[in-house]
């Protein structure tokens, strides 16, 4: 572990380097003046505090016409950008990586990562010392454009109202909603959220078809415990390590269930904070090993830079493993709590989902209530609606949910969609939060326009007037 002078040491030769490295920059400036990623996020979006003078590294010119849409997933910091470059003004389009130093690219490994196959433009703090970037991208330094203004302050730059309320203009949607109603806002945060559900019902029960219904639900629950960043990697361990075999594995035992997952997931070796139990685990491992080695994941399947220790994938595999060997089986478990009614249902579900640690390492539940609500609206509703039953349109199921905590997608949707000043109860209730998800899928994620070409305006306009037709274009 780094210890505090160890890390005051490495932070002050860091910014030692970007200090010799920025041209011209004032002497009053202090070390909390220091900027991080976020900072040049900020200016790279906000065509306020943007550099005029803009070149790239092989000194052509550069005239910003979209910064792209800022990205709240892993992958690239921005999607969809457009530049024009040189004299000619070549049109370049793309995404955009945002570092302190071009060599943190290198450093990231992105190179690697199929996500980042699209980007094209690499926004750095100080120029590189040699041509380190994506390729086929451009580098652009920010440093000594900077520089040339007197007024600018990385202490000023606000980052908490970034990427939500700093827009230089209300957003189309937000115009065209202006005119409604309280009422007629709910109802359409509604709808896209009955949708939202029905989709992943619509989902589950497809893969029940294939793969039977535990195992459906298995590879659900995985992927929700996966968070954001982790999704895929913890999806595809559902599928190398089945349901039916991990119980059978384990013969129903935590513990070497926990095991299993561990050592399939590739994470054993870099057991992160839980190096006790990791060393517990390793000799639950070895006898499993021989069969499952050959499906294993490795480490380069998870993203763990960034991720807080209360969600760190190991941690979750081992709630996974305490969830997946109870009896009966998930479907059977779930199935039961639906017919108990709506209340019992929310009752059982999350008596199911919050585990706390096995090891009692920590203090830490294994899983808490905040993460087993997200499974709960997530997985386990749709998983109801998938037998039939009518959760979106039947207010008891609706008044029964727990509300989740809002995560960035939905706040950035508040902001853009209704308003920096709306109405946080106009965004209050699973099925509401769930449907400025949907509208940020169906249409946010999918632009590239910086919303000029954006069809949801056009479908607002027609969706409220009684004599018009919804537009075809914009058909989610």
């Amino acid at each position: 572990m780094m210890t505090a002078t160890v890390a005051a040491e490495w932070l002050g030769r860091v910014y030692g380097e970007m200090r010799s490295a920025t041209v011209a920059e004032a002497a009053s400036r202090s070390r909390a003046d220091a900027p991080t990623e976020r900072h040049l996020q900020c200016v790279w979006y906000d065509p306020a505090l943007r550099p005029g003078g803009l070149v790239t590294t092989e000194g052509e010119p550069v005239e910003v016409v979209s910064p792209g849409v800022w990205n709240l997933e892993a992958g690239p910091d921005f999607v969809g950008a457009a530049i024009r470059v040189g004299a000619g003004r070549r049109q370049l389009v793309g995404d955009v990586e945002i570092h302190l130093r071009a060599s943190d690219w290198a450093r990231h490994r992105h190179g690697e990562d199929p996500r980042y196959a699209g980007v094209r433009i690499h926004v750095t703090l100080v120029p590189p010392p040699r041509a380190v970037m994506p390729h086929g991208a451009v580098c652009i330094p920010f440093a000594e454009p900077l520089s040339r203004n007197p007024e600018f302050s990385w202490a000023g730059v606000d980052l908490t109202a970034y990427p939500y309320s700093a827009r230089a203009q209300p957003a189309p949607c937000e115009q065209a909603l202006r005119g409604w109603s309280p009422d007629e806002v709910e109802r359409l945060l509604e709808s896209a959220g009955a949708e939202r559900l029905r989709q992943k019902a619509e989902r589950i029960c497809q893969r029940s078809e294939l793969v039977g219904t535990n195992q459906a639900l298995w590879e659900e629950v995985l992927a929700a415990l996966g968070y954001k960043h982790n999704k895929g990697a913890a999806r595809k361990l559902a599928q190398r390590v089945p349901l039916a075999e991990l119980i059978a594995a384990s013969e129903g035992d935590a513990e070497s269930a926990a095991a299993i997952l561990w050592g399939a997931s590739g994470l054993l070796p870099e057991a992160g904070p839980m190096v006790a139990t990791a060393r517990r685990v390793w000799d639950r491992w070895w006898k499993f090993r021989a069969r499952w080695c050959g499906r294993a994941l490795t480490r380069a399947d998870w993203r763990l830079d960034g991720v807080r220790p209360a969600n760190r994938p190991e941690r979750r595999l081992r709630a996974a493993a305490v969830w997946a060997v109870r009896s009966p089986l998930p479907a059977e478990r779930w199935s039961a709590a639906v017919a108990a009614g709506p209340r019992e249902f929310v009752r059982c579900v999350l008596r199911d989902l919050v585990i706390p640690d096995p090891a009692g390492e920590g203090g830490a539940a294994a899983l808490g209530r905040s993460r087993a609500v997200a499974v709960l609206v997530n997985v386990a509703v749709p998983f109801a609606m998938s037998l039939g039953v009518p959760i979106t349109g039947d207010p008891r199921w609706l008044r029964a949910l727990p509300d989740e905590a809002p995560n960035a997608i939905e706040r950035q949707m508040a902001y853009t969609l209704l308003g920096r000043d709306h109405p946080a109860a106009w965004c209050r209730g699973a099925l509401r939060r769930q449907g400025l998800i949907q509208i940020f899928t169906d249409f946010c994620l999918r632009d590239r326009s910086h919303c000029e070409d954006c069809p949801f305006p056009a479908w607002l306009a027609a969706a409220r007037s009684p004599n018009s037709a919804r537009p075809e274009s914009a058909s989610a």
